[in-house]
């Protein structure tokens, strides 16, 4: 890790200890509080937010889309087989209470990244320093954007310092502070002519507003909605922001770097080979589960072929031969894009909402891969389930699409909680509850 990280995931503590003369030294390499409210550590801390909420993200999207349909456990770990079959409730399944605390620590260093850089820009206003302050912003957005669509529950702890859960009633609240991180990062970029920002940043509220409608109609857990549909005015404006200011196929990625910051889920999938492809989305050598004899997910419309959205998100996560990253697992993985943008308005459209067309959306989406446009082939839900499916593979969707549409996993047991509880997400984990007196 090298120094600037170092500074970035620094916890502000000092270990003073006192002995004899021989360890009466002084590390260079020590950092204290002083060291991290510095103006000069301002740009490492925006960097140490993003670190951290890459890192958790791909953390959590493992055992996300392990859970959904998205892949099939064959490997060696239960816990991993646990989330396959349905089960997400366990406290104690060892991956998500890993992955736990890689979510708190990108909460905890995105909002200090944000509390550090409001005092510099008071303090010291400049262009730069509030581009740094408009990434902190989008940064602490996505943190709480995560815990809001994956967890139940959720405490916001502050280092040592314990907090109470949110109460899973309230945890929509999680959104709400989303949204209003994603609409000061939009500010502070437009300001300084940050474009880049300014575009995640909306792209992310976009996000962040549909999710919150999802969550409103999956809690409290336990049905299936009537009407599964979203018609979100907030989202709605922010799609149709992003696609007129973005390039036609914009995404926005998390991206890897080889040796320093890796996909931890690529790491399960390609080289422990714990998890392969679902079994709906691709076939494996009979005799060999780790090796893909095809890939088998066709287009409704364009039938005969495997679809190729799902091909181009896939191959960007698996290795060679199947796929594009490489052996040290550093496959980007895209949290928004215009074609969740156009998704949302075809939902928006389907929901009743006379302002889009849905077939209008769903075929600017298909126009980008060259793909028959659709005109009525199959039911329009069925489209756009199909349509999510594939464009927004491996991104975070899949396993509320399943609880909001009534398509169960194929490897879900009739028994387990995601079949009996729709709408089940990860709670609150064991690390957390051992070490915090507010939660029993």
């Amino acid at each position: 890790m090298n120094k600037t990280l170092r500074m970035m995931l620094a916890l502000s503590t000092s270990i003073a200890v006192g002995a004899c003369d021989l360890l009466d030294v002084e590390n260079p390499n020590n950092l204290v509080q002083s060291d991290v409210e510095n103006i000069a550590a301002a740009n490492a801390a925006v960097n140490g937010a993003q670190a951290t909420v890459i890192r958790a993200w791909s953390r959590m999207i493992g055992s996300y889309s392990t859970t959904s349909d998205e892949f099939t456990w064959i490997g060696s770990r239960d816990a991993w087989n646990t989330l396959n079959l349905g089960n997400v409730s366990d406290p104690a399944n060892e991956f998500v209470d890993e992955h736990f605390p890689y979510v708190g620590e990108a909460r905890w260093m995105s909002d200090e990244a944000v509390r550090l850089l409001e005092g510099h820009f008071a303090a010291a206003p400049s262009d730069g320093i509030q581009t740094d302050l408009g990434r902190a912003y989008l940064y602490a957005g996505m943190a709480y954007t995560m815990i809001g669509e994956i967890f139940d529950d959720f405490a916001l702890s502050d280092r040592i310092d314990a907090a109470p859960p949110i109460g899973e009633a309230n945890m929509s609240s999680m959104f709400d502070t989303a949204i209003q991180y994603f609409t000061s990062a939009i500010t502070n970029a437009a300001a300084v002519g940050d474009s880049d920002t300014e575009l995640a940043a909306t792209a992310m509220r976009m996000r962040a507003y549909h999710s919150r409608a999802i969550w409103g109609l999956l809690n409290p857990a336990g049905s299936t909605p009537a009407n599964p549909l979203i018609d979100d005015a907030g989202a709605n404006a922010d799609a149709e922001a992003l696609i007129a200011a973005a390039d036609p196929d914009w995404r926005y990625d998390h991206t890897f770097v080889a040796g320093q910051l890796e996909s931890d889920f690529g790491g399960w999938v390609n080289d422990r080979q714990e998890m392969q492809i679902g079994e709906s989305y691709a076939t494996t050598t009979p005799g060999d589960l780790t090796d893909i004899s095809a890939f088998i997910l066709e287009d409704p419309v364009d039938t005969g072929a495997t679809d190729p959205r799902f091909l181009f998100f896939a191959g960007r996560f698996l290795d060679p031969p199947h796929g594009t990253a490489n052996p040290n697992d550093t496959g980007p993985l895209t949290i928004t894009s215009v074609r969740m943008a156009h998704l949302i308005l075809a939902e928006a459209a389907l929901a009743g909402n006379a302002s889009y067309d849905f077939a209008t959306e769903i075929n600017a989406v298909r126009s980008l891969d060259g793909m028959t446009p659709f005109s009525g082939q199959i039911a329009d839900q069925d489209m756009l389930v199909h349509e999510r499916r594939v464009n927004l593979y491996l991104q975070g969707t899949r396993l509320h699409d399943h609880y909001r549409f009534g398509i169960p996993s194929n490897n879900w047991l009739p028994n387990s909680e995601a079949v009996s509880m729709p709408g089940i997400m990860f709670p609150i984990t064991r690390t957390e509850i051992l070490s915090n007196p507010n939660i029993s």
